[in-house]
């Protein structure tokens, strides 16, 4: 009785191992998709600073030449 008790304790902590080693692999991979999405969002905002400042040359530039539209 003892050895099939011995036996199953094996068999968990050879799993528990297993689930370990996977978990690690989860994490480091989990990192990574952190990283890469933190690359996005700063790429995100550059782009959002670079359109808005755009936008203001482009205002700036039409009422320069009076080309900017009267909104009724």
């Amino acid at each position: 009785m003892i050895d099939i008790v011995l036996e199953h304790l094996k068999r968990i902590q050879a799993d528990l191992g297993e689930v370990r080693r996977d978990m690690r692999e989860v994490k480091a991979e989990v990192i990574s998709l952190r990283t890469i999405m933190g690359e996005f969002i700063k790429a995100d905002g550059r782009r959002d600073g670079s359109i808005a400042t755009l936008e203001h040359r482009i205002a700036r530039i039409e009422r320069h030449l009076e080309l900017q539209d009267t909104i009724v």
